[in-house]
């Protein structure tokens, strides 16, 4: 009887031990629950502040471009003084544009987020720009308008121009901190970015008319080149839209509609009608103050379209936010009635309780510490232990889950980031990459190559080959140039697909010559390649270089060489075309 009576006892001991080692992991499994939602809730607290942050910038963006269009109309006003209605628009879209500046230095201030700091640096850099550029449009404004000159004009435009860039890198942090931390708002945040995008060409777009309709002259052959490049650009970002419209035909739809209708239908019209007036030997008979009065409103569908989608990516954080809340609080309550459903079923359900609570400690201990390929038992009642098990189940498979989706979300950014840099057709540097990329080469210093050439290439009657042998057959010759071209110049230099059928290489050299001499390799191979396109005849392609050549102590622009290639490669197309002209280097300092 008395080794009955120690047996009890030490089995009432024991199970005491076991109750009290069960209460502190079931304690802790409710806090690591609690835990866990309230990071959910915090996270997706944070994306609607990213995403308030994301809004902001892209206001502050898009009314610093649209104060382009009341200064553009006073720089071409035919009054002195100018209207007082034209007056009255740009002060108020100025006082717009530092409102949305101080609102969004506000917010940073406010939210202290990792990034906060450096952004109102950058903020108060830009507003320092546009004082400059603003003191420099209104000394224009001032002046009569026969003694404002082209080139001043053009300065005027450019400079406001190049505000917009500044901002770019803060709006992209922003909107990479809401997919981070919301990814189902991945969609919205690419169309808000593409249509704040279309946004600032579109007001680019209309603002390379303003010199010549302000002097009352036709277009000069550099902005009808700006024009198109600004159009192409245009067009791109509509296929952008299109293409993210087409595979979430639920974002937007009839902002998306009203868009294509209002900007690309009557705007682009509109664009194309000016151009054309434009081109005339005398110009243009309407002002740049009519142009704008006509055009911008047309661009107001635009950020309609934009404003839908943020509002459709708000609703999504929202939704996500008061889910993470319920969750919260329903962990927080199942938490207590779990401890309370264990203290009363103790007496009752010993052997019933006891060893399936051991197994669930056992389970539970491994997926703390991450191993998801423990099995959960299975019981054959159904009551409270049941459940647990089943939320058991529940949290193994949410945490499978969050492995999967965080994998998935890092491969999605990988191949975003290669998507945005990479030429789809060719594999080739894009226009974007190219331009980013050839920046540091432009700054770089090497003492073995002290030159840097830009090539710029451009394939003969391209079109002869869509128009014979279809569009295939086209992208086929585009194919094939890009593997003659990584072919034939070094690992280390930079190229890319920068148009339709225009290329450009970046490279460093130690003698100028090198640059003709390996356009001219190129230009031969081309010349000598059969493209496969004809059954029983030789179907080759001719192409025209252009190229800039800078010395390196003159810290030359991508720009600079840009307009220099340009005007060689309109020299090769002038003389007969499938040639190479090369520039004159500078000489260093």
């Amino acid at each position: 009887m008395m080794r009955g009576l120690l047996r009890v006892t030490s089995v009432n001991r024991l199970f005491s031990l076991i109750v009290a080692t069960l209460f502190v992991v079931v304690a802790g499994l409710a806090g690591w629950l609690l835990t866990f939602d309230l990071r959910a809730y915090a996270a997706a607290a944070d994306a609607l502040n990213a995403l308030q942050r994301f809004r902001t910038s892209l206001l502050v963006a898009e009314a610093i471009s649209a104060e382009r269009g009341p200064m553009n109309s006073m720089l071409g006003a035919e009054l002195s003084p100018t209207p007082v209605h034209d007056q009255s628009a740009l002060i108020a879209a100025r006082a717009r544009s530092d409102e949305q500046l101080q609102q969004l230095q506000v917010l940073l201030s406010r939210q202290h987020c990792e990034e906060c700091g450096a952004h109102i640096g950058l903020i108060q850099h830009v507003r320092a720009d546009l004082v400059v550029s603003r003191q420099r449009a209104d000394l224009l404004i001032g002046l009569p308008r026969e003694q404002r000159t082209p080139e001043e004009l053009a300065d005027s435009v450019d400079g406001m121009v190049a505000l917009i860039p500044e901002l770019l890198p803060m709006v992209s942090d922003y909107g990479a901190d809401v997919i981070e931390r919301e990814p189902g708002t991945l969609d919205e945040v690419i169309l808000a970015r593409l249509a704040a995008e279309l946004r600032e060409y579109a007001g680019l777009l209309g603002s390379r008319f303003t010199v010549a309709l302000a002097t009352h002259r036709s277009l000069s052959v550099d902005e009808l080149l700006l024009i198109e490049r600004t159009r192409g650009r245009v067009d791109q970002l509509d296929a952008l839209i299109e293409g993210r419209e087409l595979q979430s035909p639920t974002v937007a739809q009839a902002a998306f509609e009203r868009m294509n209708q209002q900007y690309f239908g009557a705007g682009l019209n509109y664009v194309a009608a000016t151009r054309a007036a434009a081109s005339m030997p005398n110009g243009a008979v309407l002002t740049a103050g009519e142009f704008a009065r006509h055009y911008v409103p047309l661009m107001h569908s635009i950020t309609a379209f934009r404003d839908d989608v943020l509002d459709q990516a708000q609703g999504k954080v929202l939704a996500q936010r008061r889910t993470a809340l319920f969750d919260l609080l329903g962990t927080s309550v199942g938490a207590v009635a779990l401890a309370i459903a264990l203290f009363a079923m103790i007496a009752w359900f010993r052997r019933r309780v006891v060893q399936p609570l051991v197994g669930a400690t056992r389970v539970i201990g491994a997926i703390a510490h991450g191993d998801l390929d423990t099995g959960v038992p299975q019981v054959s009642y159904r009551d409270e232990i049941a459940e647990m098990f089943d939320a058991i189940r529940l949290l193994k498979a949410n945490a499978i889950e969050k492995v999967q989706i965080e994998r998935q979300r890092d491969e999605l950014m990988i191949e975003l980031e290669v998507m945005a840099e990479t030429d789809f057709l060719t594999g080739l540097s894009n226009r974007r990459a190219f331009e980013k990329r050839a920046a540091f080469i432009c700054a770089e210093t090497r003492d073995a190559e002290p030159m840097i050439a830009l090539i710029m290439f451009d394939l003969d009657h391209f079109k002869q080959i869509n128009d014979t042998y279809g569009h295939g057959a086209g992208d086929r010759t585009l194919v094939t140039v890009a593997e003659l071209c990584r072919a034939i110049w070094r690992p280390a230099d930079l190229i890319a697909r920068v148009g339709g059928e225009e290329f450009a290489v970046l490279m460093r050299l130690s003698r100028a010559e090198q640059a003709s001499e390996i356009a001219e390799r190129l230009r031969r191979q081309l010349a000598q390649t059969d493209l496969g396109l004809g059954h029983d005849a030789i179907v080759s392609m001719t192409a025209s270089f252009g190229i800039a050549l800078a010395w390196q102590h003159t810290a030359p622009t991508l720009e600079s060489l840009m307009k220099s290639a340009d005007e060689m490669l309109y020299r090769a197309k002038a003389a007969g075309r499938n040639g190479v002209v090369t520039g004159q280097a500078q000489l260093p300092a």
